[in-house]
């Protein structure tokens, strides 16, 4: 068991090739899409700093970013900028402006975690810094043994510190070839996940080999009970060699999604003893958010292609993965780039932020208010105001081709009347005959 209650993963190398750019978020949006019946904004996070956006953080209400060599910043919701929270930082101490990790108390948004320190300045120093306010005070660097910290690497080695840095020890059972993405149970800190690649570079001078092997070339999973200090990992499937898709999605408890490039999507439960292939053609790298409704699991966010022949972008899951809509399929900005994420607010349900090939990081906010406001119309299949027998045809065609016969979100909640949460089945086709013949009053 860990001697705190809650661990603090923090994670080094997730380089984002993301220049900063000045673009007020409160202005005119840089582009609107329209899919699936979702209207959506997007806009650039203004940083106002130099160094590149390597990523972002969300707490229940804040959010910070960091960058590659300039500091460490909060947003300010009522002035709609990003302020520089590392001013403190000395001429000497310039190196620790390179902020390799960032990571929020689960209890407190204000307490705050960087792990800080580059190989070219200030004689390759690292430190992990602290603020309790926000880092409205200088932040200090934390001494009192309260958390454990876990690093990787660009190698896939793990370590983690249990005294803030001063000392290291390296967790067991980890091996690869890229860097290891850790995630912690959210109702256990002492499980964690793991997920990279092996990759051997030099497969091709065994002249005998027209492509890597297996053992060439795979992802894996791995889980620790122990508070991260040794992992069991399991070999998934082969890497095709693409980006490697290392984040790890959550869904809730004991329920995680990983992708897989060109292998699609894998659905990982019971502590990583049950692993099972999803639907999804192509996922360049998946993320989560908040859900829409309290109770509901986490909303997957995905960067690939839910289905042969669909068009690549940003599609959106609110049912682990079963059904996708298109939320950007027309407006790339470049891609997600080397740092590779599509990640969703944790406090806004519909938000969301992706990593770019040289602007910046760019968020996505719901054109038309928060849509957790608006009530199904059950049983309106084909909304068109009313229910009738053209709606059960309606959903007997989705069912049959959900390609050809595809369903905006909308009509998928009117759909779902039976099991409310679940998706479309033949139960709701089954309820949807009962309303029509008067057998039920109601759904």
């Amino acid at each position: 068991m860990l001697k705190k209650s809650i661990a603090a993963v923090l994670s080094i190398c997730l380089a984002v090739s993301s220049a900063a750019i000045h673009t007020d978020n409160k202005a005119a949006a840089l582009a609107s899409t329209s899919s699936s019946g979702i209207s959506m904004d997007w806009n650039a996070l203004e940083i106002g700093g130099g160094g590149f956006v390597s990523g972002i953080v969300t707490g229940k209400n804040v959010m910070y970013a960091r960058t590659d060599v300039g500091g460490a910043y909060k947003y300010n919701f009522e002035s709609g900028r990003w302020e520089q929270i590392m001013s403190f930082i000395t001429e000497q101490d310039k190196g620790y402006l390179s902020v390799d990790a960032i990571c929020i108390d689960p209890t407190d948004d204000d307490t705050v975690y960087m792990l800080c320190g580059c190989a070219y300045f200030s004689d390759a120093r690292t430190a992990v810094f602290k603020t309790t306010d926000g880092g409205k005070s200088a932040i200090a660097q934390i001494d009192k043994n309260t958390y454990r910290i876990f690093k990787t690497t660009d190698s896939s080695s793990v370590s983690y510190s249990d005294d803030f840095g001063k000392t290291w020890t390296s967790s067991q059972g980890i091996s690869g070839t890229k860097t290891t993405y850790l995630l912690v149970e959210p109702e256990d800190p002492d499980i964690f996940y793991g997920y990279t690649v092996q990759y051997n570079e030099y497969w091709y001078n065994d002249k005998t080999k027209t492509e890597p092997t297996f053992d060439d070339a795979h992802y894996i999973f791995y889980v620790s009970t122990d508070g991260g200090k040794t992992f069991t990992g399991t070999d998934l499937f082969k890497y095709d060699m693409c980006d490697p898709s290392g984040r790890i999605a959550c869904l809730g408890k004991d329920n995680i999604i990983v992708g897989a490039g060109w292998n699609g999507m894998y659905h990982i439960t019971d502590c990583g003893r049950t692993i099972d292939k999803t639907d999804v053609y192509y996922c360049k790298t998946v993320g989560y958010g908040a859900p829409e409704h309290e109770g509901d699991c986490n909303t997957l966010y995905m960067w690939g292609m839910p289905k042969e022949g669909n068009a690549e972008g940003i599609w959106r899951s609110q049912d682990g993965g079963k059904t996708w809509v298109d939320l950007n399929t027309t407006m790339h900005f470049g891609g997600t780039g080397n740092g590779n994420f599509v990640v969703g607010d944790m406090n806004e349900f519909g938000t969301v932020y992706m990593s770019t090939v040289g602007m910046g990081i760019i968020c996505g906010r719901l054109s038309s208010g928060n849509p957790a406001e608006e009530t199904a119309d059950y049983g309106d299949v084909n909304c068109d105001g009313k229910v009738d027998v053209f709606d059960v045809i309606a959903a007997r065609r989705y069912l049959l081709n959900p390609e050809e016969h595809s369903l905006s979100e909308k009509a998928l909640k009117n759909a779902d009347v039976h099991s409310k949460g679940n998706g479309i089945d033949v139960n709701d086709i089954s309820k949807l005959k009962d309303f029509i013949i008067r057998v039920i009053k109601k759904f």
